[in-house]
C-alpha cells in the first residue's frame, strides 16, 4: 500500500514541477500590431544596477523583438516600459490526494488436473484471483505555497506631461507554486504574458508554460 501511495505522490508532483501556471490579466489601449514602435525599458531607483533586473529586462526585450518593436533611447522612444516583480514568503497549505489500492476480487480462475478413480474423481490445482483497484482512502500533504508576480506597464512618453503619466498598457502575471525562488519561474511567466501581445484588453486567463523553454 505504501509503495502505491509513494508512486502516486512522485508522479503527481514531478509532473507539476515541469510546468508553471500563470494567471494573466491585461488592460490596454494599444493597436493590435506594434511592429516598428520604439520603446525604452526604465529602471526604478531600486532596480538600477541590479543584475536580476537586467536579466528580466533582457527576456522582455527578446519578447518585444518577436512582435517587431524596436529598442531606443528615452528621448527618441515612443513608449517607456516599467517592470516590477517579486515573490512572497509563502503560506502553509494542506492538500488532500486519493490513495489507490485493491478494492476486492474482480475475477478468478483455476487451473489444475482432474484425476479419476473408478466412479470418483479428485481435482488438484490452484485458483488465481484478479483484484479490482480503486480509491481506498485519502491522505493529506502539508506544504508551503508561494505567490510570485510580474507586472509590466507601458507609458506613452509624448502624452505624459506635467507629471501625469499616460499609461497605455497594464499587464499582470501571477503564479502560485512550491518554488520559493522567483528566477527559475520568471521566464515562463514572461512568456505567458507575451503569448498574445498586446492581446485583447480586459481579459483574464490562465496559461500553462513549461518551466524550461522547449
Amino acid at each position: 500500500m505504501r509503495s502505491i501511495v509513494f508512486a502516486f505522490i512522485v508522479l503527481l508532483f514531478s509532473g507539476c514541477a515541469k510546468y508553471v501556471e500563470t494567471d494573466i490579466s491585461v488592460f490596454h489601449e494599444l493597436k493590435p500590431s506594434q511592429s516598428g514602435s520604439s520603446y525604452v525599458i526604465v529602471s526604478s531607483k531600486e532596480q538600477t544596477g541590479s543584475l536580476e533586473f537586467q536579466s528580466y529586462a533582457m527576456q522582455v526585450k527578446a519578447e518585444l523583438k518577436r512582435y517587431g518593436m524596436v529598442e531606443s533611447l528615452y528621448g527618441k522612444a515612443k513608449y517607456a516600459i516599467y517592470l516590477s516583480y517579486g515573490i512572497d514568503s509563502g503560506k502553509s497549505v494542506v492538500s488532500s490526494y486519493p490513495v489507490y489500492g485493491p478494492t476486492g476480487i474482480g475475477s478468478s480462475y483455476s487451473t489444475g488436473t482432474i484425476v479419476s478413480h473408478g466412479n470418483t474423481s479428485s481435482f488438484t490445482g490452484v485458483t488465481f484471483n484478479t483484484p479490482n483497484y480503486g480509491v481506498v482512502g485519502s491522505e493529506n500533504r502539508t506544504g508551503i505555497l508561494f505567490t510570485g508576480y510580474f507586472n509590466m506597464d507601458i507609458l506613452d512618453i509624448a502624452k505624459s506631461a506635467d507629471g501625469k503619466p499616460h499609461k497605455v498598457y497594464e499587464g499582470r502575471a501571477v503564479s502560485y507554486g512550491e518554488m520559493g525562488v522567483l528566477a527559475p519561474i520568471m521566464p515562463a511567466m514572461i512568456r505567458s504574458l507575451f503569448e498574445d501581445f498586446p492581446g485583447q484588453s480586459g481579459i483574464s486567463k490562465r496559461i500553462r508554460q513549461p518551466l524550461e523553454k522547449e
